[in-house]
This record gives structure tokens, C-alpha cells and sequence, in this order.
């Protein structure tokens, strides 16, 4: 794969089937490390067939997604999530937050996928958001 590989990694797993190799990714509160899930990866990346690593990969960091969501949610008393960067890019991660969180009273919002290849867009946003309120 060609650098940067999001885009193609999306579209290798879109419609794949299957389970997850990966370990969860851990939290403490609202902290995030994502080291663990690069090494699994990287151990398995020689043995193991690339759409199911990517599926992997991409089912963990949604399932990550998910669950930091609804603990900022309890923690913040936010409703309203907006993902930005090159996360808020990727069709399967969107769909898996959407099915999921379909008729709950959280209400995620992504960047438009085109400027969300960037993280530049959702952080002048962030800035902005100070400037505006």
C-alpha cells in the first residue's frame, strides 16, 4: 500500500466479514493508547492475510471509538460528538458509529470526508470554535 493508506485501507474492508485478532484497546478515563493495537499489528502484519488485518485495525479503533464515546458522554455530560481527521474519513468507522449509535440520544457528527484527510481542518475549527463562542 501506497502512503498514506487510509483511504485504501477503508476500501479493502468495506463489506469484509469476519472477527478481530486484535486485542481491545485499553483506557484509563478518557486516554487512549494506541501503541498496544500498533504492535499487535505489526507481529501478525507478515502472517496473516492483510483484509483481515485491516479489519482488525479498523473494527478496534470504532469499538475504541464507541466506548471512549459514551464515557465522555457520562464524564462530560456532552450529547453532541463532532470527529474530525482522518478517523472521521473512513466509511467503515463512520458506518459502525452510526449503526451504533443510531436511536441512542448521542448525536455524532463527522467532518466532511474530504477535509477530513486533514487534521489541520478540525483543529482550526476546535481554535475557532474559542474565537466564535
Amino acid at each position: 500500500m501506497s502512503f498514506p493508506a487510509g483511504k485504501e485501507m477503508d476500501e479493502l474492508v468495506l463489506g469484509y466479514e469476519g472477527v478481530s485478532i486484535l486485542k481491545r484497546i485499553p483506557f484509563d478515563e478518557l486516554d487512549i493508547n494506541l501503541s498496544g493495537l500498533e504492535t499487535q499489528a505489526q507481529r501478525l502484519i507478515v502472517e496473516t492475510k492483510k483484509e483481515q488485518l485491516v479489519f482488525s485495525i479498523f473494527y478496534e479503533i470504532s469499538n475504541c471509538l464507541i466506548k471512549w464515546i459514551e464515557k465522555a458522554v457520562i464524564a462530560k455530560g456532552c450529547k453532541k460528538i463532532l470527529l474530525t481527521g482522518g478517523v472521521a474519513a473512513s466509511k467503515f468507522i463512520r458506518k459502525r458509529l452510526n449503526d451504533y449509535f443510531d436511536n441512542k440520544e448521542v448525536i455524532i457528527e463527522f467532518g466532511h470526508a474530504s477535509l477530513s484527510t486533514d487534521n489541520a481542518v478540525g483543529l482550526a475549527l476546535l481554535g475557532g470554535s474559542k474565537i466564535w463562542q
